[in-house]
This record gives structure tokens, C-alpha cells and sequence, in this order.
């Protein structure tokens, strides 16, 4: 059921036919009934919507634990290397409990603990060395 209702909000690329180059240089894709629209570079509907929806919720616990400052995610003030020795406690703790207890909600809190804090490395790393995938900064949005 939930892949049906992303598959309705998220239409497949496979509708999208053609492409031409527009005046910035951007490829254009053109689908069946003509409408246009710059060519993405990524694929959303290839993202893993239970684990999205679950990281959704470490990121929701974690701004009730660690408030904004202003419009800024706290984590946002720790680098990529203090966001990647907490993912690495993760997944530490997420190994130790699969070799003993091996409780399937405890191993829950640490994977996606350890996939959020290693989402928030990479999004640091990116922004530390300006190595954005897109054409253009992205700003701190609230």
C-alpha cells in the first residue's frame, strides 16, 4: 500500500520521453503530453520510503531533544567528523545487540540512528567542501 501511494506522488521517469537543451544549457525532458521540465539528476522514486519515513522520525526526536537555533537544525552546528563518530556509536551498538539480546526494536533505534547521524555527515561533508551535486548552493531553509 505504501509503495502505491509514493508511486502516486512520486510519477515513475519512465513517462518522460525526448530532451532538448535549453538556454541556461540544462537538458530539458519533454513526457507524452508535451509538458516540460528540467531534467533531474537524481531519482527520488528509487528512495527507500519505510526507511525515509523512519529516519523522519529520529530527525522529529531529535529537534524535541536539540531545539533549532533560529531556522538551523542543531546538527547542523556539529562537522561531518562529529556526525560520523555518533554514527559510528550506532552502528556499533546496533552490531553489539544483533551478537547478543538481538532485540529487533533496540536494533531498529541504532540502524536508523546510524543512517540518520551518516545523512548528516554527508550533508556536511558536502557543504564543508562545497562539493554540491546540483548547480547551485542550497540554503539553510526552516
Amino acid at each position: 500500500m505504501l509503495k502505491d501511494i509514493v508511486s502516486f506522488l512520486l510519477p515513475p521517469q519512465a513517462g518522460r520521453t525526448g530532451g532538448q537543451p535549453s538556454l541556461k544549457g540544462i537538458m530539458i525532458t519533454i513526457n507524452e503530453k508535451g509538458g516540460k521540465a528540467s531534467k533531474i539528476k537524481g531519482r527520488p522514486t528509487e528512495l527507500p520510503p519505510i526507511a525515509l519515513l523512519e529516519l523522519s522520525k529520529v530527525f522529529s526526536e531529535g529537534e524535541e531533544q536539540y531545539p533549532r537555533d533560529g531556522n538551523v537544525p542543531n546538527w547542523y552546528n556539529l562537522d561531518c567528523y562529529e556526525n560520523l563518530n555518533h554514527s559510528g556509536e550506532h552502528l556499533l551498538n546496533f552490531l553489539a545487540e544483533r551478537n547478543t539480546a538481538h532485540r529487533n526494536d533496540v536494533m531498529l533505534e541504532e540502524l536508523s540512528h546510524f543512517a540518520a547521524r551518516a545523512l548528516m555527515a554527508l550533508e556536511q561533508f558536502i557543504r564543508e567542501n562545497d562539493c554540491h551535486t546540483n548547480d547551485e548552493k542550497r540554503e539553510v531553509v526552516g
